[in-house]
């Protein structure tokens, strides 16, 4: 999918007849984001970080210190500080003490550095693009994307929505 094309899905969603393109996809993949009463702000949160990242260039990607300047300043703020290689190696040595299930409670309510979500975004590291949404209830949100690889990465998905105030978000089933 084109930077346009997702541009024009962010905003306007896809044509009524619209399907994803077989050649660029394997089709799409629904979630389900929790809200408390604010899916309307959440959602309207989540479309103003990703039209910035969606709008920049592979060629010419912004430094993370231009990343700063043009994110939102609250989106920013609701990332984890930066860690040293070392700070993140002594993290993960303590993580992998730990029990399955215990990391992955822990993996899934932390939160994430900017560099760290940024890196999914990459041009050689997209594996989804925005199809679609609506917002069923002040607690639901539903949304679709486009992914051209099974399985694929969907957290920093997750941490988009939870930096904008979802609880939670699931896969459709």
């Amino acid at each position: 999918m084109t930077p346009e094309h997702e541009l024009k899905h962010l905003d306007d969603g896809p044509e009524p007849d619209e399907l994803p393109s077989s050649s660029e996809s394997l089709g799409l993949v629904r979630f389900d984001v929790h809200c408390t009463h604010n899916a309307e702000e959440v959602l309207s949160k989540a479309k103003e970080v990703l039209r910035r990242v969606v709008a920049q260039r592979p060629a010419g990607w912004p430094t993370l210190e231009q990343w700063i300047e043009l994110l939102p300043e609250w989106f920013v703020r609701e990332c984890a500080p930066e860690e040293t290689k070392e700070e993140a190696e002594r993290h993960m040595r303590w993580l992998r003490t730990l029990p399955w299930d215990e990391r992955a409670r822990i993996s899934e309510q932390e939160r994430w550095s900017l560099a760290n979500w940024l890196y999914w975004f990459e041009p050689k590291q997209r594996y989804w693009y925005w199809w679609d949404d609506v917002v069923e209830s002040p607690r639901l949100i539903r949304i679709a994307v486009q992914v051209r690889d099974w399985p694929f990465p969907w957290d920093a998905l997750k941490w988009l929505f939870r930096a904008c105030g979802a609880a939670s978000v699931t896969a459709e089933e």
